[in-house]
Protein backbone atom coordinates (compact mmCIF):
# COMPACT_ATOMS: atom_id res chain seq x y z
CA UNK A 1 0.00 0.00 0.00
CA UNK A 2 1.29 3.49 -0.73
CA UNK A 3 1.54 5.86 1.58
CA UNK A 4 -0.16 9.13 1.19
CA UNK A 5 0.65 12.14 3.03
CA UNK A 6 2.54 15.15 3.07
CA UNK A 7 6.32 15.89 3.98
CA UNK A 8 7.18 19.12 5.51
CA UNK A 9 11.03 20.04 5.32
CA UNK A 10 13.31 23.17 5.36
CA UNK A 11 16.76 24.31 4.44
CA UNK A 12 18.71 23.88 8.24
CA UNK A 13 18.67 21.62 11.08
CA UNK A 14 18.32 21.90 14.40
CA UNK A 15 16.00 24.09 16.69
CA UNK A 16 12.13 23.05 17.86
CA UNK A 17 10.50 22.63 14.45
CA UNK A 18 6.85 22.35 15.06
CA UNK A 19 4.41 22.67 11.56
CA UNK A 20 0.40 22.32 12.31
CA UNK A 21 -1.41 20.41 9.48
CA UNK A 22 -5.08 21.39 9.42
CA UNK A 23 -4.38 22.88 12.64
CA UNK A 24 -3.12 20.01 14.25
CA UNK A 25 0.94 19.40 15.57
CA UNK A 26 2.88 17.05 13.89
CA UNK A 27 5.48 15.06 15.43
CA UNK A 28 6.73 13.60 12.45
CA UNK A 29 7.58 16.52 9.62
CA UNK A 30 9.21 13.97 7.25
CA UNK A 31 5.49 12.23 6.94
CA UNK A 32 2.15 13.32 7.74
CA UNK A 33 -0.54 11.20 6.80
CA UNK A 34 -3.29 12.82 5.44
CA UNK A 35 -7.22 11.61 4.16
CA UNK A 36 -6.24 11.54 0.56
CA UNK A 37 -8.56 13.61 -1.88
CA UNK A 38 -8.99 17.17 0.31
CA UNK A 39 -7.33 20.12 -0.07
CA UNK A 40 -4.50 20.24 3.44
CA UNK A 41 -3.24 22.83 4.79
CA UNK A 42 0.60 23.13 6.50
CA UNK A 43 1.49 26.03 8.71
CA UNK A 44 5.30 26.63 9.48
CA UNK A 45 6.36 28.51 12.09
CA UNK A 46 7.57 31.70 11.66
CA UNK A 47 10.83 32.09 13.67
CA UNK A 48 12.62 28.92 14.94
CA UNK A 49 15.19 29.18 17.61
CA UNK A 50 18.34 26.99 17.40
CA UNK A 51 20.58 28.51 19.88
CA UNK A 52 20.63 31.76 22.38
CA UNK A 53 22.13 34.23 19.65
CA UNK A 54 20.78 32.61 16.41
CA UNK A 55 17.50 31.91 14.68
CA UNK A 56 15.60 31.18 11.52
CA UNK A 57 13.16 33.10 10.05
CA UNK A 58 10.63 32.15 7.21
CA UNK A 59 11.61 33.27 4.36
CA UNK A 60 9.68 31.73 1.23
CA UNK A 61 8.08 28.93 -0.29
CA UNK A 62 10.06 28.16 -3.36
CA UNK A 63 7.20 26.30 -5.19
CA UNK A 64 5.18 29.22 -4.01
CA UNK A 65 1.93 29.84 -1.62
CA UNK A 66 1.98 31.81 1.63
CA UNK A 67 -0.43 34.06 2.71
CA UNK A 68 0.10 37.52 1.32
CA UNK A 69 0.07 40.32 5.09
CA UNK A 70 -1.24 43.98 4.73
CA UNK A 71 2.62 44.88 5.77
CA UNK A 72 4.68 43.14 2.87
CA UNK A 73 5.65 39.06 3.49
CA UNK A 74 3.71 36.19 3.67
CA UNK A 75 2.33 34.17 6.65
CA UNK A 76 3.94 30.78 6.21
CA UNK A 77 0.75 29.09 5.42
CA UNK A 78 0.22 26.51 1.79
CA UNK A 79 -2.63 24.62 1.17
CA UNK A 80 -2.21 21.60 -0.97
CA UNK A 81 -4.79 18.90 -2.73
CA UNK A 82 -3.43 15.40 -1.90
CA UNK A 83 -3.71 12.84 -4.66
CA UNK A 84 -4.68 9.34 -3.73
CA UNK A 85 -1.23 7.84 -4.51
CA UNK A 86 1.23 10.74 -3.22
CA UNK A 87 3.51 11.98 -0.46
CA UNK A 88 3.68 16.01 -1.57
CA UNK A 89 6.66 17.70 -0.12
CA UNK A 90 6.26 21.60 1.07
CA UNK A 91 9.62 23.04 1.14
CA UNK A 92 10.28 26.15 3.26
CA UNK A 93 13.48 28.22 3.06
CA UNK A 94 14.69 30.11 5.86
CA UNK A 95 16.71 32.68 6.86
CA UNK A 96 19.48 32.70 9.16
CA UNK A 97 19.39 35.50 11.87
CA UNK A 98 22.21 36.29 14.28
CA UNK A 99 21.99 38.49 17.76
CA UNK A 100 24.01 41.66 17.50
CA UNK A 101 24.78 43.23 21.16
CA UNK A 102 26.32 46.82 20.71
CA UNK A 103 27.10 48.28 24.06
CA UNK A 104 28.35 51.53 24.95
CA UNK A 105 31.66 51.53 27.17
CA UNK A 106 31.30 54.43 29.51
CA UNK A 107 27.81 55.55 30.88
CA UNK A 108 26.61 58.93 30.12
CA UNK A 109 29.86 59.28 27.65
CA UNK A 110 27.46 59.16 24.37
CA UNK A 111 25.67 56.65 22.66
CA UNK A 112 25.62 54.46 19.07
CA UNK A 113 23.29 54.30 16.16
CA UNK A 114 22.39 50.98 13.95
CA UNK A 115 21.19 50.56 11.31
CA UNK A 116 20.91 48.21 8.66
CA UNK A 117 22.29 49.79 5.06
CA UNK A 118 19.40 49.07 2.48
CA UNK A 119 16.62 48.85 4.74
CA UNK A 120 14.13 51.63 5.37
CA UNK A 121 13.19 51.63 8.95
CA UNK A 122 14.60 53.88 11.22
CA UNK A 123 18.18 54.04 12.94
CA UNK A 124 18.21 52.69 16.69
CA UNK A 125 20.16 54.86 19.52
CA UNK A 126 21.90 52.93 21.86
CA UNK A 127 22.45 54.70 25.25
CA UNK A 128 24.01 51.53 27.04
CA UNK A 129 22.98 48.13 25.28
CA UNK A 130 20.78 47.00 23.07
CA UNK A 131 20.50 43.43 21.49
CA UNK A 132 18.55 42.54 18.10
CA UNK A 133 18.53 39.84 15.20
CA UNK A 134 19.51 40.56 12.45
CA UNK A 135 19.48 38.84 8.82
CA UNK A 136 22.98 37.02 7.90
CA UNK A 137 24.58 38.81 5.39
CA UNK A 138 23.32 42.19 6.34
CA UNK A 139 25.05 44.96 6.44
CA UNK A 140 24.67 47.13 9.83
CA UNK A 141 26.27 50.57 10.02
CA UNK A 142 26.87 51.52 13.57
CA UNK A 143 28.23 55.65 14.54
CA UNK A 144 29.43 56.56 17.90
CA UNK A 145 28.02 60.36 18.99
CA UNK A 146 29.82 60.81 21.82
CA UNK A 147 28.83 63.39 24.81
CA UNK A 148 30.40 66.74 24.96
CA UNK A 149 33.79 66.39 26.90
CA UNK A 150 33.93 62.81 25.12
CA UNK A 151 35.73 61.49 22.08
CA UNK A 152 35.23 58.09 20.34
CA UNK A 153 38.01 55.82 20.35
CA UNK A 154 37.29 52.33 18.68
CA UNK A 155 34.59 49.94 18.54
CA UNK A 156 35.77 46.77 20.04
CA UNK A 157 34.33 43.13 19.30
CA UNK A 158 36.49 39.58 19.65
CA UNK A 159 37.53 40.15 15.89
CA UNK A 160 39.51 42.76 16.81
CA UNK A 161 39.64 46.81 16.74
CA UNK A 162 37.59 49.53 14.46
CA UNK A 163 38.91 52.59 15.17
CA UNK A 164 36.62 54.44 12.42
CA UNK A 165 33.09 55.78 12.74
CA UNK A 166 30.97 54.82 11.47
CA UNK A 167 31.61 51.08 11.21
CA UNK A 168 29.98 48.84 8.92
CA UNK A 169 29.80 45.16 10.48
CA UNK A 170 28.72 42.28 7.72
CA UNK A 171 26.76 39.65 9.83
CA UNK A 172 28.15 36.35 9.54
CA UNK A 173 27.67 35.63 13.16
CA UNK A 174 26.57 36.52 16.54
CA UNK A 175 28.74 39.40 17.56
CA UNK A 176 29.41 42.05 20.70
CA UNK A 177 30.57 45.60 19.97
CA UNK A 178 31.70 47.53 22.47
CA UNK A 179 31.99 51.21 21.39
CA UNK A 180 34.88 53.11 23.68
CA UNK A 181 34.39 56.68 24.14
CA UNK A 182 37.08 58.49 26.47
CA UNK A 183 36.97 61.97 28.22
CA UNK A 184 38.78 64.89 26.32
CA UNK A 185 42.33 65.60 28.35
CA UNK A 186 42.03 68.29 30.71
CA UNK A 187 43.29 71.85 29.41
CA UNK A 188 44.86 74.23 31.71
CA UNK A 189 45.23 77.78 30.42
CA UNK A 190 49.02 79.15 31.38
CA UNK A 191 48.92 83.33 32.82
CA UNK A 192 51.28 85.28 31.36
CA UNK A 193 52.57 89.20 32.17
CA UNK A 194 54.04 89.84 28.91
CA UNK A 195 55.01 93.12 29.76
CA UNK A 196 53.92 96.26 31.36
CA UNK A 197 51.81 97.29 35.03
CA UNK A 198 51.49 94.34 37.94
CA UNK A 199 48.46 92.74 37.40
CA UNK A 200 46.25 90.97 39.49
CA UNK A 201 44.08 87.62 38.48
CA UNK A 202 40.71 86.77 39.62
CA UNK A 203 41.79 85.48 42.84
CA UNK A 204 43.37 88.93 43.82
CA UNK A 205 46.94 87.09 42.85
CA UNK A 206 49.24 89.92 41.43
CA UNK A 207 51.75 89.23 38.45
CA UNK A 208 54.97 91.13 37.84
CA UNK A 209 56.13 91.54 34.11
CA UNK A 210 56.88 88.88 32.06
CA UNK A 211 55.82 86.06 35.67
CA UNK A 212 53.77 83.13 34.13
CA UNK A 213 52.22 79.96 35.94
Amino acid sequence: TERVGLSLSRNFTGGDFAPLVDGVAVSNPDFVPVIPGLAHTADFPQIVVTSTNTRHRFGSFPGGGGVPTPGGGFIPKVTRMIGWSVISNIAAVYVAQHRVTVAVGTAGAGQVTGRVVGASSPAIRIQTEVSAFFDAGATVELTALPNEGFKFQNFFSAGGLAPNSPFNLVVAAPRTITANVSANAGFTPIRFNAGGPLLSDSLGQPWAADETG
